[in-house]
């Protein structure tokens, strides 16, 4: 619940994210601009890094999908969360668009935020 300066509070009760970089990626000095916000070095990957599992006003429950074969982000970071196994999946054979191409890995999304913690 702790909250940044310049962004206002949240109430967030369930949240996916599919191949995000929570601690950021290294392929960020490749292309400049914008995917430099994407750096490790970045001081939002730092805070969501201290923070393990972030939360809103109201308790947030977190899925976290990521693939051993996704071509941007590492699936260390893309599983960097402090969740339980029931909110934490990984996929091998999917690259980073593929995740959302997958039925599999689409349905384990939407699962996560109609059904959340329950």
């Amino acid at each position: 619940q702790e909250q940044a300066a310049g962004y206002a509070p949240m109430m967030v009760e369930d949240a996916v994210t599919m191949g995000t970089p929570h601690v950021g990626t290294n392929l960020s000095s490749f292309c400049g601009g914008q995917c430099y916000a994407m750096a490790r070095t970045n001081s939002d990957f730092k805070w969501t890094a201290s923070n393990g599992k972030p939360q809103s006003l109201v308790a947030t429950d977190w899925t976290v999908i990521g693939s051993s074969t996704d071509e941007l982000v590492a699936i260390s970071s893309a599983l960097s969360m402090d969740v339980d196994s029931n909110h934490s999946k990984r996929y091998f054979g999917l690259g980073h668009l593929g995740m959302l191409k997958s039925s599999a890995a689409v349905s384990r999304a939407i699962d996560g935020i109609q059904y959340g913690a329950q």
